[in-house]
């Protein structure tokens, strides 16, 4: 009910949810759900331009998540940080946090961590005016996302956009189109070299490369 209302804009109807939620597990000592409702108030808090305090709900819900052996959760709790990094225009720090996404969730669904560690990288090539590999990494994902069923949900679709946006401006939409193709063709280990050149204060790549 919290996700609903969330979802539907309704952000005071999804905080009474979700503190419900908190409580009951709190109070029944349940950490699985414990993990889920501070994940549920990191998005909320998301939404509503908190980074702040949504940073501290998902770094809550790791500690559960990892600490339980949840990998889904700590894969899903380690995107939604990168995102916020995106949402605060750090790039260095969504390149790290991109990073321990794809560390750890390649091993878990090996075609949805490519299609979303593609798109993320993609934004932050986008966002760190490197128009070029941007538009190859977004074809990249592309590529990914046509053998899979999964698509990014609008609200992350939209922080992606707002980056990748300022590449197509950039490069004009006849080259970011060219350049998008030679990515959907790339392989999927030229594609992550290409993650491996983005320049940033730090480079915390490679990681291990295998084929799907």
């Amino acid at each position: 009910l919290g996700d609903f209302f969330a979802e539907q804009g309704n952000y005071e109807k999804a905080r009474s949810m979700i503190d419900q939620q908190l409580k009951i597990n709190e109070k029944l000592q349940f950490r699985f759900g414990l993990a889920g409702a501070h994940g549920n108030s990191g998005g909320l808090y998301r939404r509503q331009g908190n980074y702040v305090q949504a940073e501290q709900c998902f770094e809550k819900s790791l500690i559960v998540t990892r600490d339980l052996g949840m990998k889904g959760g700590t894969g899903f709790n380690l995107f939604m940080l990168s995102l916020l990094a995106l949402h605060q225009n750090d790039y260095s720090s969504a390149v790290s946090r991109f990073g321990d996404y794809f560390e750890y969730a390649r091993a878990i669904d090996e075609k949805l961590c490519l299609s979303r560690f593609f798109t993320g990288m993609s934004a932050v090539a986008g966002g760190a005016d490197q128009p070029e590999r941007c538009a190859k990494l977004f074809g990249a994902a592309q590529a990914i996302f046509d053998t899979i069923d999964y698509r990014i949900p609008q609200f992350d679709r939209t922080e992606f956009d707002r980056h990748i946006q300022i590449a197509r401006d950039q490069l004009g939409s006849a080259v970011f189109d060219t350049l998008s193709k030679e990515g959907w063709s790339m392989t999927v280990e030229l594609a992550i070299e290409l993650t491996m050149e983005i320049k940033m204060t730090k480079l915390l790549f490679p990681y291990p490369v295998k084929t799907l």
